[in-house]
Parts: structure tokens; sequence; C-alpha cells
């Protein structure tokens, strides 16, 4: 799996690209192996992933700076059944770096290691 942005006119998307054991990109997943999702107007970008219990693909990022938490099925459909029905989970000016699923199928977010879409680390 790999995340990142995908660069748009005027901004980025979420992206999601799924490759199987031997490189190719994954077909069941997304469309061709990949998925998009547009949170914001301008910048969006995934900046860590897990898979919880169920297998679904927890994401962090942020749009804009806005921190966000989007789900995905293991096909790489945005789940209806997260946030506000749409996936997606907004939560104010802090963005997140890395996210952990636990058992419990329960996510933790951390934001101590918070940091800018393209600062280092």
């Amino acid at each position: 799996m790999s995340t990142g942005a995908t660069p748009l006119g005027g901004g980025s998307d979420f992206a999601l690209l799924r490759y199987t054991s031997d490189g190719t990109r994954d077909l069941s997943f997304g469309t061709g192996g990949l998925t998009t999702t547009s949170i914001g107007p301008f910048f969006d970008g995934i900046t860590d992933l897990a898979l919880d219990a169920s297998q679904k693909i927890v994401v962090v990022g942020q749009s804009e700076a806005d921190f966000v938490i989007a789900r995905y099925g293991p096909d790489g459909v945005i789940d209806p059944a997260f946030g506000g029905g749409d996936g997606i989970a907004l939560g104010g000016s802090q963005p997140a770096q890395r996210v952990t699923c636990v058992r419990c199928n329960s996510c933790k977010v951390d934001p101590t290691l918070a940091s800018p879409i393209g600062a280092s680390s």
C-alpha cells in the first residue's frame, strides 16, 4: 500500500494505491488499484495509515489546516459507516502523523508527532 496526495490543478486529494505481491497494481482495489478522496477544495494529504481489526484502512492526514481521519474498506471504497456518514472525520487544526489500530477495533491517533505536510520530522 502506498499513500500520499494526487496533484490537481490547484491542489491535491488523498490517494491510496495498492500493489500485489509481484509489484503490479491490485486492480481489485479502488479503480485500477487507486482510490482518491477529495476532502477540501485545495490541499489534502495522507501522513499515515493502519489496518484496523476488521482489515479496514484507517488513514490520517490533513486538509488545508484541518486534521482528518478517513476509513476505507479492504476494496478501497470509503466506509460510509465511519465519521458523519461519508467515511471522513475532521478534527480541528492539529494535524496528526501517526495512527495505530488496536485489537478492540478502535484507533489511536498520536497528535504529539504532528507536523504539517511537507515538513521534515
